[in-house]
């Protein structure tokens, strides 16, 4: 999940956490919920509002610019649908590997939070 809050100094900072079940969809799958079955995508909607989050990739969100007309609006309403239920997965597999080697939670193993330093609370 993904939160703004006021951090030292009154600068916006983003902090993105999981809050539960981690889980990773390539991008056949995320076209697959947004086009497909309307039942399967409430549902999966519904398991995130209920204790999981979607890891997003940086790959997810270039392959997913991609698409136009009807199947862009498709996927961006499913992405809407997310909300807050996403986490930022860091880019860098070997960093990835080396917080999972030692021991680090999820949420620390991910992708770090950021200060967004022209926005003030």
């Amino acid at each position: 999940m993904i939160r703004a809050v006021c951090g030292p100094g009154g600068a916006l900072t983003f902090e993105a956490s999981v809050g539960g079940i981690a889980i990773y969809l390539d991008n056949f799958a995320i076209k697959t919920l947004a086009k497909g079955d309307p039942s399967l995508r409430r549902r999966f909607v519904a398991a995130l509002n209920h204790g999981a989050d979607l890891l997003f990739s940086f790959a997810n969100a270039a392959e997913i610019s991609g698409p136009q007309g009807s199947s862009s609006t498709a996927i961006k309403g499913f992405l809407d649908e997310l909300g807050a239920h996403w986490y930022p997965v860091e880019l860098v597999l070997d960093t990835v590997i080396e917080r999972e080697a030692a021991g680090q939670p999820p949420g620390e193993m991910l992708f770090r939070r950021g200060t967004a330093s022209r926005i003030s609370c």
